[in-house]
């Protein structure tokens, strides 16, 4: 949801007034049933930069809460009363806020899945909701919901298992590099100096690299920070999204991961889709909101198109880098014997095991790399310190 600061004509006065909607159309629409004129809408871009640096509510979270829903309505009790329950159950702030606005909203009268949206509920929350909503079944959909985001939370916790280890040692490593540089390397210049000897080549390169650091790092910074200004002023536009969402398909190893990801993303978001008995055309739809990339979500607009014509989803996905030759297999078979639904259900067991697999696989190949990277790094930098000492000590 985003904050628009709207210029009107309202009791013959023109006013200003901050609207939280979606899109500028639903200001539109909201302001021609209240038959007032709009002079001008602009988007906030302050409430933009607000809503990067605010506290985002974690998938451990949504998974309770979304838990605790499917169960209070499957033991019938309704959804405004479930949401009610789980609010006050709740001791996190930034949740209790989402489910008060979702509740208000239902009891408004909108639907569930609009309600979510309102709410700030990522793409796949209020896609499967409208899904079970459309089929007459929201509780599928809750436990879809639920089962996709206890599968994210496990891949996300090998994850950060993954990178622990390599984080602490590099911290330590840049630490003992700092007071090398700073602290030790700096007197034995000066030991050296006073006693008219020459520093060893590797001793001499530490003092360089210090004082390049020293003399630039500044610099560095600032480069770093104007990088960083200009990512973020340029993923503001639809199209610099979809070029940075397609760099991650070009980052050698990260891209293994990430079409992987994709690929069980799409598995098990069409598997569900398809079960709820919706065309093909509506499957893909829905299923491409689930994408968390404006790349495949635009390369899905393509691929819809030309289903609309008549060409075949296994034909048309492998024109395109996001889908690997399994998941292209699993659709030529489903297409053939009208067993879709199992295939993809298949696809997304098969990429769930590929990126268990992929992890724990990540996790040995990143601690020997570091294990190497500082045995080099230290290494170096013992040389440089332990050499001035051999040094003075056999010119006494």
């Amino acid at each position: 949801m985003n904050k628009y600061v709207c210029k009107i004509l309202k009791d013959n006065e023109i006013k200003k007034e901050n609207v939280y909607k979606n899109t500028i159309e639903e200001i539109y629409e909201k302001y021609d049933a209240e038959g007032i004129t709009i002079i001008s809408v602009e988007e906030s871009y302050f409430y933009k930069a607000e809503k990067i640096f605010s506290k985002k509510v974690s998938d451990v979270e949504i998974y309770i809460l979304i838990n605790r829903l499917n169960i209070l309505m499957r033991a019938g009790i309704l959804i405004s009363k479930s949401l009610e329950m789980v609010e006050s159950q709740s001791e996190n702030k930034k949740v209790k806020e989402k489910v008060r606005v979702i509740r208000d909203s239902i009891e408004r009268g909108e639907s569930i899945s609009s309600s979510f949206k309102k709410g700030g509920a990522e793409e796949i929350v209020y896609t499967f909701l409208e899904v079970g909503e459309r089929t007459g079944d929201i509780e599928n959909s809750l436990k879809a919901i639920e089962g996709f985001y206890l599968d994210k939370i496990e891949i996300e916790s090998k994850l950060k298992t993954a990178m622990i280890y390599p984080l602490v040692v590099s911290i330590l490593m840049i630490v003992s590099i700092i007071v090398s540089l700073n602290y030790v390397i700096p007197n034995y210049e000066i030991m050296f100096e006073s006693s008219g000897e020459e520093l060893p080549v590797i001793t001499k390169a530490l003092i360089n690299i210090s004082e390049w650091v020293g003399e630039n790092g500044k610099n560095v910074i600032m480069i770093g920070l104007l990088i960083s200004a200009g990512y973020l002023v340029g993923v503001r536009d639809e199209e610099g999204r979809i070029i940075r969402d397609k760099m991650k398909f070009k980052i050698p190893f990260y891209r293994r991961y990430y079409i992987k990801n994709i690929n069980y993303k799409f598995s098990i978001s069409m598997w569900i889709m398809i079960s709820s008995s919706l065309n093909i055309v509506e499957n893909l739809k829905l299923a491409s909101e689930v994408m968390d990339n404006e790349y495949v979500k635009r390369n899905m607009g393509l691929i819809i198109d030309r289903i609309r014509e008549g060409e075949s989803l296994s034909s048309l996905l492998k024109e395109y880098e996001e889908y690997d030759d399994v998941l292209i297999h699993l659709c030529e078979v489903g297409e053939e014997i009208g067993t879709l639904d199992e295939m993809f259900l298949k696809g997304s067991e098969i990429y769930k095991e590929d990126l268990n697999k992929f992890f724990n696989k990540f996790q040995k190949n990143l601690e020997m790399g570091i294990t190497l990277v500082l045995g080099i790094v230290l290494g170096f930098v013992m040389l440089g310190i332990m050499l001035p000492m051999f040094y003075l000590v056999n010119t006494i």
